[in-house]
């Protein structure tokens, strides 16, 4: 299934967004949008799809969702004598980067949640402290207006900013091959990866492309990526791997050589190193999520 586009209608009357959302059940397909999203379930359980990441959710979860990243939380409603009952339950905030001003979070001040809001591309569950923290600054937000409705969300991502109780969901790898490239000084390096993925990348060969030793340019790479070249290449092409498995009707042989895998049975083995199952249970556990229940979404 393809991420549709689902635009948030901006309010000329408030900078950001704050919705206490109660439905029967998250009713949107898998989707993206300009906002970053800030979701507190407060009641509802099911599965929650963020880029190449699915896992459960339930009450208490709470995740940043960065702009444009593909994602959908997804459960059905529960049926009783009198019809439906509301078991998606959620305070969600939408925000722009710019929703202040298109610099003022380019202040040194706010470098930090600059940070905060790079990282968000890889979708991120808060936990322990920060997550006790952050739902009472919610259910304060939901109630406020002007300055201290302002105060509060900065405080909020001020919060976030400083937390070590952050888990990161999307792979790297996956975020490089929707989005070309992560490192500005690395463009160039990234999109010949991304042009070249249908075949062997010699080393040398990257080292000449950019006038340095082999020596030197495996030090440039690993300096800036925390990762040898060999890796990056097998993790994106794992990344591109993911993307087919949510988006097309390939089989895990047209995969394997789509994503730039000579041998079905090397991707097979590459695949579950990396993503911990075989390219096929990733495949029928995307498919489960999206069939085993009738409706899904984000807010």
């Amino acid at each position: 299934m393809k991420p549709l586009l689902i635009e948030i209608p901006k309010r000329p009357e408030t900078s950001f967004q704050v919705i206490d959302y109660e439905r029967p059940y998250f009713h949107n397909p898998i989707h993206f949008h300009s906002y970053f999203e800030l979701t507190l379930i407060l009641q509802g359980q099911g599965i929650r799809i963020t880029g190449d990441h699915v896992n459960g959710f339930e009450e208490g979860d709470l995740v940043l969702i960065g702009s444009n990243l593909p994602h959908q939380w997804k459960n059905s409603p529960k049926s009783s004598v009198n019809g439906p009952t509301s078991i998606a339950k959620a305070i969600v905030v939408h925000f722009q980067k710019s929703c202040f001003g298109e610099d003022f979070f380019h202040a040194p001040e706010l470098s930090k949640i600059h940070k905060l809001l790079e990282f968000a591309k890889r979708g991120l569950k808060i936990k322990g402290k920060t997550h006790r923290r952050i739902c009472v600054h919610l259910k304060v937000l939901l109630h406020q207006s002007g300055v201290q409705k302002i105060q509060t969300f900065l405080s909020i991502l001020d919060i976030l900013s400083y937390s070590n109780d952050i888990v990161p969901l999307v792979s790297n790898s996956y975020i490089i091959a929707n989005r070309k490239s992560e490192i500005e000084k690395l463009d160039e390096v990234y999109d010949y990866v991304l042009e070249n993925l249908n075949r062997k990348i010699p080393l040398s060969e990257m080292a000449a492309k950019f006038h340095m030793s082999r020596t030197g340019f495996c030090r440039y790479f690993k300096t800036r990526t925390q990762k040898t070249f060999s890796r990056f290449v097998l993790e994106t092409r794992i990344g591109i791997a993911c993307k087919l498995l949510h988006h097309s009707n390939f089989n895990i042989a047209q995969i394997a050589y789509e994503s730039g895998f000579n041998s079905p049975s090397f991707f097979n083995k590459e695949f579950k190193h990396i993503k911990g199952m075989t390219p096929l249970q990733y495949k029928r556990q995307i498919r489960r999520a999206i069939s085993v229940v009738p409706f899904a979404g984000s807010h």
